[in-house]
C-alpha cells in the first residue's frame, strides 16, 4: 500500500468515525429529547389531575353542605308539624269545650245520651286528625332526613375518591423519573457510541500505519543511506 493510500484509508476511517459518531450523537439527542417531552407531558398530566382533585374535594364539600341544609329541613318540617298538632289540639279542645258550654247553658243534660256521643263523637275525631296529620308530618321528616343521608353518603363517596385520586399522583412523580432517566441513559448511550466510533476509527488508522510500516520497513532507512552517501 502507497503512503497516498494509507493517508486516504486513514482519512477514510476517521470521516466514517465522524459520520458515526453525528449519527449516534443525533440518535441519543433525539432519544433523550423524546424522554424529557414525555416527562414534561407526565407532570403537566399531574398537575391536570391535581386541579381536577381540587374540583372533587370542592364539589364533595358543596354536596355535604347541601346533605346538612337538608338534614336542617328535615328538622324543621319536625318542629313545624309539632307547632301544627300543638296548634290543632288546641283548637279542638277550645271547640270541644265552648259547645259542651253551650250545650249545658241551654239546659241539656250531658253526662248521657246524645249530647254525650256528639262530645265523644268530636273527641274521636279530633284524635284521627291528629294521627294524621302527625303521620303527615313523620312521613315528611323521615323523607327529607333520608334525602340528607343520601346526599352525606355521595359526598363522602366523592370525598374517597378525591383522596384515592390523591394518593395515585406519586405515580406521576415515579413515571416522570423513569423518563427521565430512560433520557440519561440514551444520552450515556449515545456518548458511549461516540467514543466507540472515535476509539475504533483511531484502531484503523494505528492499524493501517502500522500495516503500511510493515511493508515499507526500508523506507525510512534507504532514506538515512543514501543521504549518508550523498554526504
Amino acid at each position: 500500500m502507497s503512503e497516498l493510500a494509507t493517508g486516504i484509508s486513514a482519512a477514510s476511517s476517521l470521516a466514517g468515525a465522524g459520520t458515526k459518531a453525528y449519527g449516534a450523537w443525533y440518535s441519543g439527542k433525539q432519544a433523550s429529547e423524546g424522554y424529557e417531552t414525555e416527562a414534561a407531558l407526565t407532570m403537566r398530566s399531574k398537575a391536570e389531575k391535581t386541579r381536577a382533585i381540587e374540583m372533587q374535594k370542592r364539589e364533595a364539600g358543596l354536596v355535604r353542605d347541601q346533605a346538612d341544609e337538608t338534614l336542617q329541613d328535615a328538622e324543621y318540617i319536625k318542629r313545624i308539624g309539632e307547632i301544627k298538632a300543638q296548634r290543632y289540639q288546641k283548637e279542638s279542645d277550645t271547640a270541644i269545650s265552648s259547645g259542651f258550654a253551650k250545650m249545658a247553658k241551654s239546659g241539656v243534660a250531658m253526662n248521657f245520651g246524645s249530647p254525650l256521643d256528639v262530645i265523644d263523637n268530636a273527641v274521636n275525631e279530633r284524635a284521627k286528625n291528629l294521627e294524621i296529620l302527625n303521620f303527615e308530618t313523620n312521613v315528611d321528616y323521615w323523607h327529607k332526613k333520608n334525602q340528607a343521608r343520601n346526599i352525606k353518603e355521595k359526598a363522602t363517596i366523592m370525598l374517597d375518591t378525591a383522596k384515592v385520586n390523591e394518593s395515585n399522583l406519586g405515580m406521576y412523580d415515579y413515571q416522570a423519573q423513569m423518563y427521565e432517566m430512560a433520557g440519561k441513559e440514551a444520552k450515556n448511550a449515545a456518548d458511549w457510541k461516540m467514543m466507540s466510533a472515535y476509539f475504533g476509527a483511531m484502531t484503523d488508522v494505528f492499524g493501517t500505519v502500522t500495516k503500511y510500516k510493515k511493508e515499507n520497513p526500508s523506507t525510512d532507512k534507504k532514506q538515512y543511506n543514501d543521504s549518508d552517501w550523498w554526504g
